[in-house]
């Protein structure tokens, strides 16, 4: 592999230079990367994001041996020949040093073909998740090199029209929304036929992948990113803004477990009563649905609630409540079966936080928490309620000692008295 200069091309196609200030730098010196950061148009780190990506690698398909140069060569992809279909290798002669610099990780990553492609005011640097409907990207802001994350409509997504308006309405809503536990969407539009939303890049897993490698979590935790997420549908519910899709997918954890919460899709705003699909159509995630979402009814803020008490039950037992051969039976169950004990499977939970997850999964809306608020305040009170169990009858038996004590002193007193 060898370095060469970087084709001008690059600059632009990066969103470090535009056209004319690539034309300044022209004029003012050979090199384009010293003449840009003389003139103050990019920093050292761009100039080396070019070079990184002008370089030349050498490499042979280990089938047919025919040798390819590849230009523009990126570490973290994998190359194939295309009629052996056979991933290439270096060259026996690369430098040793080089090919453990530049080894290809064992993962089969093609390079992506969007990558480096520009929507907007940003550019795609790499593939973040794959879902059914699309790819989140993470992105970059090409004036302020902030990271973010680019949700991507795929290209048959693009052009089904229920599915343009629920993409519509995921900015929509997030563009309304300003909280810590709510993921901040900044930019959304279309570009070559394909839709995007630009959002805040959230490091970090998502619940079910946190629940999947751990499983149960300690009750602490728990609870404490269930009053984020409580506190971020709180501050969604007054806004007017009914998400209608809790489930863990669409919790993510940054550090020290800070819920954030993800895609609006099927949010429904009440103010406009906007909404995805007609009456009588089912909406939301089986596992997570309310039993009025599974009747096909209007949902309101108390589905979100639901949902949630089905989280705390899967945080708490590593289970969900309600899994049926079929989705279908599943989504019966939310309407029919009675809703689990936790503390059948996991004892040690305290019956007072049981009872706030009970209260959150009850059949009928109206018996549930009123808000998300008041299920906030509930939670604290269970939370410190066996504390003060534990005080109570540290005090009794403290009070018994003292008791016993005093009868044993009396009963000792009177022998001697009558003796």
């Amino acid at each position: 592999m060898e370095n060469n200069t970087p084709p001008d091309s690059l600059w632009t196609r990066l969103g470090i230079l535009t056209p004319s200030t690539l034309e300044d730098c022209r004029k003012a010196d050979k090199s384009i990367g010293i003449a840009a950061i003389k003139l103050g148009l990019a920093t050292t780190d761009q100039a080396g994001r070019v070079h990184a990506h002008s370089r030349i690698a050498k490499l042979t398909c280990p089938g047919c041996r025919k040798r390819f140069t590849v230009p523009e060569f990126q570490a973290h992809r994998r190359y194939k020949c295309a009629p052996c279909a056979q991933y290439l290798e270096f060259h026996a002669a690369t430098n040793p040093k080089i090919l453990l610099e530049l080894q290809p990780p064992v993962e089969d990553t093609d390079q992506d073909p969007l990558s480096g492609k520009v929507f907007g005011k940003y550019t795609i640097v790499r593939p973040l998740a794959k879902g059914g409907m699309g790819t989140v990207y993470i992105g970059m802001e090409t004036a302020t090199e902030k990271k973010v994350a680019i949700k991507l409509l795929t290209e048959e997504f693009s052009r089904m029209p229920g599915i343009k308006g629920r993409f519509k309405r995921e900015a929509t809503a997030g563009g309304k929304l300003e909280h810590p536990n709510i993921v901040r969407t900044f930019d959304a539009g279309e570009e070559d036929g394909l839709i995007y939303i630009v959002s805040e890049l959230v490091e970090g897993p998502c619940l079910g992948t946190t629940i999947i490698r751990e499983g149960k979590l300690p009750q602490k935790r728990a609870v404490k990113i269930l009053t984020g997420i409580l506190s971020g549908l709180a501050h969604a519910h007054s806004q007017g803004i009914i998400h209608r899709d809790i489930k863990p997918a669409n919790i993510l954890l940054a550090p020290n477990d800070e819920v954030k919460i993800i895609d609006f899709g099927l949010a429904k705003d009440a103010e406009s009563q906007t909404i995805l699909t007609m009456a009588g159509n089912i909406m939301g995630t089986p596992s997570y649905m309310s039993p009025e979402q599974a009747k096909g009814e209007e949902a309101s803020h108390a589905a979100d609630l639901y949902a949630c008490g089905i989280l705390g039950y899967l945080m708490l037992t590593g289970k969900k409540p309600f899994h049926g051969k079929r989705l279908l039976d599943t989504v019966r169950m939310h309407v029919e079966s009675p809703f689990p004990s936790i503390r059948e499977r996991e004892p040690e939970v305290p019956l007072s936080l049981e009872e706030v997850i009970n209260t959150l999964a009850e059949k009928e809306p109206a018996q549930r928490y009123p808000s998300a608020k008041k299920t906030m305040e509930a939670l604290i009170q269970a939370m410190a309620q066996p504390s003060k169990q534990k005080g109570k009858k540290r005090r009794g038996t403290l009070i018994a000692l003292v008791t016993l004590g005093a009868l044993f002193a009396f009963g000792a007193a009177y022998l001697i008295l009558t003796s």
